[in-house]
């Protein structure tokens, strides 16, 4: 259901992108490629900011990014490497066997990990920031287990995994509607009771936050102008545009019986 999720995830074009170059339409792969990632890049754009705002005695050696085969995840992965002078932290992707390979392949993320290996290949003594795509109250619980006081900021940013248990966030609320980017909302499971909170309290670390958008880039139009702030999140938009858009297949479906199909693959996939 869609009456409540925010303005991004239910808007539609009727008629041509225009690239940035004034009077040139975007090609049919460009405009594509802007309306599966445009929507969401601006959230994964501002994950290292968002973690280069933590007080000092909390700096993250390492930032983990579940779902990282996600559209979002990916987003975050490269504009941590792009902005490299802005978190000096290894950016850990989680993301499952079968994806791995592709994950791998972008070359976004300095170590790519699936779940089956969370406990033995994430080490526990570093300090930690979470950015949590998948929304899976099963994989916080063993993260939450894992690392522990290690866990410096965790932030619930949304929902990669259909069919998975969800963890408990306030944008799905009726108040959805005027959330920031970062929640697919969709007819999932029920949320499970408490998994939040006793996710912290069992492992210790930083107790988990809903992920706002919006109060990072105001920081980042703050520190650093308008201007600057623009040329930053444009730069990094045309690099990554540059980067994976040639990595990212494309299929498409015409009419409403073929655009069913394509989603209910989606949902019976579980993927992120």
């Amino acid at each position: 259901c869609r009456k409540d999720v925010i303005v991004a995830y239910k808007t539609y074009a009727d008629k041509p992108l225009m690239s940035t170059k004034p009077g040139r339409e975007l090609s049919p792969d460009e405009e594509d490629f802007h309306h599966a990632c445009g929507s969401v890049f601006a959230t994964g754009w501002s994950f290292p900011f968002c973690a280069a705002q933590l007080p000092s005695a909390r700096t993250p050696d390492a930032m983990v990014i579940t779902a990282a085969s996600s559209r979002t995840s990916i987003a975050g992965a490269f504009a941590s490497r792009f902005h490299s002078g802005v978190l000096f932290a290894e950016v850990i992707g989680l993301t499952s066997q079968e994806r791995k390979g592709y994950v791998a392949s972008l070359n976004v993320y300095d170590e790519v990990v699936t779940y089956e290996e969370l406990e033995d290949r994430i080490d526990s003594s570093q300090a930690m920031c979470i950015f949590d795509v998948a929304g899976s109250a099963e994989l916080m619980r063993r993260l939450y287990a894992h690392l522990g006081a290690s866990i410096v900021d965790y932030q619930k940013v949304a929902f990669a995994h259909l069919g998975a248990q969800r963890v408990e966030s306030a944008l799905f609320s009726d108040a959805a509607a005027h959330s920031p980017p970062g929640a697919v909302i969709s007819e999932q499971q029920p949320s499970s009771a408490g998994a939040t909170a006793a996710a912290a309290a069992e492992g210790g670390g930083a107790a988990a936050k809903d992920f706002n958008v919006w109060p990072v880039l105001r920081a980042s139009v703050a520190k650093h102008g308008v201007h600057k702030h623009t040329e930053l999140l444009q730069s990094c938009w045309e690099a990554f545009k540059a980067d994976i858009m040639p990595k990212h297949r494309v299929e498409r479906a015409h009419g409403p019986a073929q655009t069913l199909k394509t989603f209910q693959r989606v949902v019976d996939s579980g993927c992120e």
